[in-house]
């Protein structure tokens, strides 16, 4: 009986060990694999960003994005869903930003040799933005592939011969059209546009055609509208939209009601953020300002051509006085003696 308890203990034992192993063994892989999820390279923190959206953030996740081909390099468009892919559009825009913004000069020195290595006349209609000319009407535009280094594809944005007749159903292009008035100094028309752009907001982002279709809103539609009215001058209105990207949580490319970021952040809608909250082009009127400068250049340029004329013109007249000096009845004119008939 003794024996028969025995073996029946050892074998609960043994099954109890068993079982305990069991969970041990569950209980390590579950905290290994937490850890590993958490310092993978492709974790959430290098996905999105969380709130607040600084600039040190954007930058840094921007410059996580560029890859090294040699001497130059570009920007994948994103972390997870293209990120074997650079376009020369956006890489514009990381130039800029990377520079201006962030203060990466050997970055971007290496992009924009990238830029020139892979020269396109067309950035998408972003480079309105930097009055860079675009023609309207808008265009549907494609994605062409251009070359592949080290297993990352170039691609340029190039316009189609497809006309967008609807274009005031995407809040971004009404946005960029808007710009496009500012720049052709047509204030008026660049107002019409910020109204249409202004009814597509519902409180939480544009509920243009993409959204009707796809239930959620793009992020960087929202940074254009920042820039429109940055531009413009009208803060109030800038910050409203500011406050809609410090509300998107976690900072994604696309957000749905309630202000929640699904997916992953790419370098457009980062770019274009850090372009709107941090960069002195959305600050002050730098189109306007420019423009503004160029007339003062005309207007300079042409009262220095005035006073040049006048100063010209006084000393030929001072050397025709020293040509004719009067001798008695006569003088001389150039080298002909002329004498008058008058008695003195």
């Amino acid at each position: 009986m003794k024996s028969m308890y025995a073996v029946l203990s050892a074998k609960c034992k043994l099954k109890t060990w068993f079982s305990f192993s069991r969970i041990l063994i569950h209980v390590v892989f579950t905290v290994v694999f937490i850890i590993a999820s958490t310092c993978s390279p492709s974790n959430a923190s290098t996905m999105y960003l969380d709130q607040p959206i600084t600039r040190d953030k954007l930058c840094n996740f921007i410059v996580s994005l560029y890859r090294d081909m040699g001497g130059y390099g570009c920007c994948v468009e994103s972390p997870v869903v293209e990120n074997d892919v650079c376009y020369t559009s956006t890489n514009f825009l990381a130039e800029y930003v990377l520079r201006s913004v962030c203060g990466r000069v050997d970055l971007a020195d290496k992009i924009n040799l990238f830029l020139n290595k892979y020269p396109s006349g067309f950035y998408d209609y972003y480079q309105v933005l930097f009055s860079r000319k675009i023609e309207l009407p808008f265009t549907v535009v494609e994605q062409v592939q251009v070359d592949a280094v080290n297993n990352i594809r170039i691609f340029h944005v190039k316009r189609t011969n497809i006309t967008m007749n609807d274009y005031d159903n995407y809040a971004n292009l009404i946005a960029l059209k808007a710009i496009y008035h500012i720049v052709s100094n047509e204030k008026g028309e660049a107002l019409a546009e910020l109204d249409k752009l202004n009814k597509l907001f519902d409180g939480y982002g544009f509920a243009d055609s993409y959204y009707r279709k796809h239930g959620k809103y793009e992020v960087y539609k929202v940074a254009l509208a920042v820039l429109l009215h940055k531009i413009l001058g009208y803060t109030a209105e800038a910050e409203k939209y500011a406050a809609v990207l410090f509300s998107i949580d976690p900072f994604t490319t696309l957000y749905e009601p309630g202000f929640k970021g699904v997916g992953d952040l790419n370098l457009e809608t980062a770019a274009l953020t850090a372009i709107a909250l941090y960069s002195s082009i959305s600050t002050q009127n730098e189109i306007q300002r420019d423009k503004t400068s160029y007339g003062y250049g005309i207007i300079t340029t042409l009262i220095i051509i005035a006073l040049f004329t006048i100063i010209i013109t006084s000393i030929k007249l001072t050397m025709i006085k020293k040509r004719v000096s009067r001798r008695g009845n006569c003088f001389t004119d150039n080298k002909t003696m002329i004498c008058s008939s008058k008695a003195a």
